[in-house]
């Protein structure tokens, strides 16, 4: 069950992936520039900059199950969509819908795998779900130039992306049965001071917070090194979008990482520190000019592997430090609209910021500052802990 929903998750996250190795031939295309390009990637999670919460609060009161088969459905019909797109206005206007899905579809996963899996067994099952953002856009970035080739051109690779979301959407129409998938609250459905309650709470926004400035680095970091390792370094759209499909899939043995530690008692807190710490070093010299090739690729592939820690404490916790149980799908929510947040302005800003000063090091004052503000958290987060027993 938890590898059903880890691959619908992972259809979503491909999403993301698949814009990075064809973003040269779109702006071959459709004619847009560079600050566009950052606009088109962060298109997909508008929806949960906005709106994340009030998903989870959907979820919460008519059911995970619809939730998380309406997303899948969505990302379908976005990719679809975007497959006919004329110009950059249609194509923003179909990564909406399909970030939509994917707001849904990350927002009701993380709830039925608590259900799915034992107690003593979540964390190592939050570890597995945090797979989703390695395995989805990793295999995107990677397989997308080959795709392109392959399937007539980045159109050609919308309607394999929509195949795959049918697919999942199949697939889990029939493994979402049973009443343990059922919403779990027995009285009145979640209302306003619900979402009251739960923005009031000092938890969900420390653990909202840590996730969204690791998601703003991840993102933003990860995003531009093939149009990077293509200007600066010489390398072929093909070799580098390899290349850092590679480094992004390193955050998938991170995230199992992070859900071992849990499991043998290490604080979370502690994971989280690491985490942000070992992210900030990587970002500060991964856009460092007077570097080797080597010592970048190897920044790049250590940054999202100590990157992977924090997922699956965060999930963890967010179930710990919800207002109650059946408001965990509405804290998942704010962590997701944070999350949202942090991927929607990271790579506008970064490209901005490298656009306006012709040196891609100006980047790094946008990812090592998040990672700050994410070391910050940990403390927040081992102060929850204590109150709670944890520590």
């Amino acid at each position: 069950m938890v590898l059903l929903i880890l691959f619908a998750g992972s259809v979503g996250a491909a999403q993301l992936g698949k814009l990075p190795g064809a973003l040269p031939a779109m702006r071959g295309d459709l004619g847009f520039g560079l600050v566009a390009a950052g606009w088109l990637i962060s298109t997909i999670v508008l929806i949960g900059a906005v709106g994340s919460i009030g998903v989870g609060m959907i979820g919460d009161r008519f059911g995970h199950r619809r939730m998380l088969l309406s997303g899948a459905a969505l990302v379908c019909a976005g990719s679809l969509a975007g497959a006919l797109a004329g110009g950059l206005v249609h194509l923003m206007a179909t990564r909406f819908v399909e970030g939509v899905g994917y707001i849904a579809v990350i927002s009701a996963a993380p709830v039925l795998i608590a259900r799915a899996a034992a107690e003593k067994d979540r964390p190592i099952a939050f570890g597995v779900w945090s797979f989703y953002m390695p395995f989805g856009m990793a295999a995107m970035v990677a397989l997308s130039p080959f795709l392109i080739g392959a399937l007539s051109g980045w159109r050609g690779l919308w309607l394999f992306n929509a195949a795959l979301a049918l697919v999942s959407f199949v697939f889990l129409i029939f493994a979402l049965r049973g009443g343990r998938f059922a919403p779990t609250r027995a009285g009145p459905p979640v209302r306003m001071n619900d979402l009251w309650r739960t923005l009031r709470s000092a938890g969900p926004w420390v653990v909202a917070v840590s996730f969204g400035t690791y998601s703003l680095v991840f993102l933003s970091s990860m995003a531009f090194l093939p149009t990077f390792l293509t200007e600066k370094e010489g390398f072929s759209i093909a070799t580098a979008s390899v290349l850092i499909g590679i480094a992004v899939f390193m955050n998938a043995p991170g995230c199992f990482v992070g859900g071992w530690m849990l499991k043998k008692g290490v604080p979370g807190w502690l994971g989280v520190l690491v985490g942000h710490g070992g992210m900030a070093i990587c970002a500060a010299g991964l856009y460092q000019a007077d570097i080797s090739f080597e010592l970048r690729y190897a920044l790049a592939l250590a940054l999202p592997f100590f990157g992977g820690f924090i997922p699956p404490i965060v999930l963890a916790r967010a179930q710990v430090h919800a207002p109650s149980a059946a408001l965990y799908g509405t804290t998942v929510g704010l962590v997701i609209q944070v999350i949202s947040i942090g991927q929607l302005i990271g790579p506008p800003i970064m490209a901005a910021l490298v656009a306006q000063s012709g040196n891609w090091q100006s980047g790094a004052w946008l990812t090592v500052s998040a990672c700050a503000i994410g070391f910050g958290t940990a403390f927040l987060l081992r102060n929850l802990d204590r109150r709670t027993g944890l520590v």
